[in-house]
């Protein structure tokens, strides 16, 4: 693997890590707002959010967001136990 494309993929690793944790540390709210749907985050904030996953997916990409590229996450108030 070459250096560039490793140091590309440690920054992915770190912003997706930055996300997540923004999202953990806001999680009432966005449990408030977003209750039931699927949100997109990037740069610690929601870019995007949707009920249904694929109509997620297909806002990100009109865009021009790589949904790879983002942390996408279901919220819901509700406990789910799997």
């Amino acid at each position: 693997m070459g250096a560039d494309r490793q140091s590309a993929e440690v920054r992915m690793l770190m912003k997706a890590r930055e996300d997540l944790l923004w999202m953990n540390s806001e999680g009432k709210s966005l449990k408030e707002k977003y209750n039931n749907r699927f949100v997109a985050i990037s740069g610690s904030r929601v870019i995007g959010s949707d009920p249904d996953l694929e109509t997620l997916l297909e806002k990100l990409r009109s865009k021009e967001i790589d949904p790879k590229e983002v942390l996408i996450k279901y919220i819901t108030k509700t406990i789910q136990v799997l």
